[in-house]
């Protein structure tokens, strides 16, 4: 009888162990996949900051959004404010990035990537900014 128990206390713990083990996997697949794809996004806006050019018009900066372009990245126009935003999706501790364009007169004035929680705030492997100062 001590035995038959031993068994299936034995088989429960095997069970248990492989259910823990099969969680982790998941997990750390998981994590791996997310971190891949969150850099490919920020490679993705690298490479649209460094191809639009200060004085390029809406459409241009369109067409270069289309080339490089993830499936989670997105593109929003605050019209009232003449600027232009291209985020990617959360990441956790709000470490993801936002690609600022701003406009006057339908031209590009600045680009600036930025954390999606701060405008202040300049990533550390982020891209140096691209403005034009007006003199008055």
């Amino acid at each position: 009888m001590n035995k038959i128990i031993m068994k299936k206390k034995t088989k429960f713990k095997i069970k248990v162990f492989l259910f823990i083990v099969i969680i982790i996997f998941t997990v750390c697949f998981f994590m791996q996949h997310r971190m891949k794809m969150l850099r490919k996004n920020k490679l993705a806006l690298i490479s649209i900051m460094n191809d639009i050019k200060i004085g390029d018009n809406a459409v241009q900066v369109k067409n270069i959004y289309e080339k490089y372009r993830t499936e989670q990245l997105k593109l929003r126009k605050i019209s009232r404010e003449n600027v232009w935003m291209i985020t990617m999706p959360l990441e956790f501790g709000a470490s993801d990035w936002v690609l600022w364009v701003k406009f006057d007169d339908n031209k590009v004035t600045s680009l600036k990537i930025r954390f999606s929680d701060s405008k202040d705030i300049k990533p550390e492997n982020a891209p140096s900014d691209k403005v034009i100062y007006k003199v008055r």
